[in-house]
């Protein structure tokens, strides 16, 4: 029986949320975890690794069935295609559309049932809000995404009935 991954937003790519999903891959046997994947930029994940000394197999993934065949060897990354610039501890502004991308891609495979949960990465709330972000975090966010799936539902079941 195959499990459906965990899957995990990119965080704040200025920040310490790479190194924090990359180092608990690295533990991934000794501490028994359970399956998870990355959305994020597949080349920026490349180079946090090498910048990093980390020896980590990187896979870039089309969808959250193919965790299965390579979490055990290789760090698995739905790549979210976008070129992004960051510095270390300098977060842009511009970078939180990419973050808001992440969160809502994670999202909707959780609602489609391609992963079972969704775990977010630290991001910056400050850049966020300075991009227009109109929640105070993640959190809440999410939750509006999930008030927004279920209108939708409704409606779609008002339309049916």
């Amino acid at each position: 029986m195959k499990k459906k991954p965990i899957v995990v937003t990119m965080g704040d790519p200025s920040g310490i949320a790479t190194e924090i999903v990359l180092k608990s891959w690295l533990n991934r046997k000794k501490e028994k975890l359970y399956p998870f994947f990355l959305v994020d930029n597949y080349e920026r994940v490349k180079k946090v690794i090498r910048s990093l000394n980390l020896k980590i197999k990187l896979k870039k993934i089309n969808n959250a069935d193919e965790v299965q065949f390579c979490f055990s060897d290789c760090f698995p990354v739905y790549n979210i295609g976008k070129i992004i610039n960051y510095q270390l501890s300098k977060p842009k502004k511009q970078n939180s559309k990419f973050i808001i991308e992440s969160i809502k891609t994670s999202f909707d495979m959780v609602c489609s049932n391609q992963a079972v949960g969704m775990i977010t990465l630290p991001v910056c709330k400050k850049t966020l809000k300075e991009y227009g972000f109109k929640f105070n975090g993640q959190t809440e966010f999410i939750g509006e995404l999930s008030r927004q799936k279920i209108d939708r539902s409704s409606n779609e079941i008002m339309i049916l009935s």
